[in-house]
């Protein structure tokens, strides 16, 4: 399953069955480094919901220490609900097995940690920490191939530009919401627009000045639409807007509360203002 997974999420959801065949584990986080914190990615336990897609610095608690020490931790795999697993705030006082493994390859970089705790006592064996230090290698792997393909699947679809939806991202989503729209009542609807006057713009102030007034144009877009709607990039200073699901009141709302705010846009080309229309 681990060697079959692609994405983040089905290497997460593999790893835990790799682990739970391994130890019978009450609890089982993946911790990935962001910066100077780490990031919870996937919880499965006891306060899962609270913990979920929480960040922690990265020098509290016995996580932080096994991604400095670049040691599983703790030795005898014991634990008595005293010392902070993630934080101060996040202390495991049901559980008494504890095992906290890096997740990193040889001489490389600390990537993260996997957390694992059992509720009952002298669970964790000298053999099962070796099989979980195993596992951490081939998770490592499996991480940094699911980030390079996310990546790749994000450039085919995000304008590195205003980092909204490219126009083969709008092409197959329009298809999809459109079978969608034949298949249930409600409606769909299209708003086309661009930048008035725009080759103006490039002419008179460069295009590089032209492309900030493209990113912060597009910025807009995410305070007018919603998070199943579709903003996207289809031509030079011309976007669309896909919207399932409303009428044509909301619709024009969206048009209208867009246009708005493109108009109050305070640009400046050093001291000449730069109206956007």
């Amino acid at each position: 399953k681990l060697n079959a997974a692609l994405g983040l999420e089905s290497t997460f959801s593999a790893t835990v069955d790799a682990i739970k065949t391994i130890v019978p584990a009450d609890f089982i986080s993946i911790s990935l480094v962001e910066e100077d914190q780490h990031r919870l990615c996937y919880v499965q336990g006891d306060n899962a919901e609270i913990l979920a897609d929480q960040t922690f610095p990265t020098e509290q608690g016995l996580v932080g220490k096994v991604m400095k020490y670049r040691r599983t931790l703790p030795d005898n795999a014991d634990y008595h609900g005293t010392s902070p697993v993630f934080s101060p705030a996040h202390l495991f006082a049901d559980y008494r097995s504890l095992m906290i493994v890096p997740l990193m390859q040889d001489d490389g970089p600390v990537i993260g940690a996997m957390t694992v705790a059992a509720k009952q006592a002298d669970m964790f064996t000298l053999t099962c920490r070796e099989m979980l230090e195993l596992v951490a290698t081939q998770v490592v792997i499996k991480i940094q191939l699911a980030n390079s393909h996310e990546q790749l699947n994000r450039m085919a679809t995000i304008d590195p530009l205003t980092g909204i939806a490219n126009r083969r991202a709008y092409q197959c989503g329009f298809e999809a919401m459109l079978d969608r729209a034949k298949r249930r009542p409600g409606s769909l609807y299209l708003i086309l627009c661009d930048i008035d006057h725009f080759k103006r713009v490039n002419d008179r102030f460069g295009h590089p000045f032209g492309d900030l007034v493209l990113q912060q144009v597009a910025k807009l877009f995410a305070r007018v639409v919603r998070s199943n709607d579709l903003a996207a990039r289809t031509g030079g200073e011309e976007f669309a807007i896909l919207l399932e699901d409303t009428d044509r009141d909301g619709a024009w709302k969206v048009a209208e509360r867009l246009r708005e705010l493109v108009s109050e846009l305070k640009l400046q080309f050093g001291t000449t203002p730069v109206p956007v229309s």
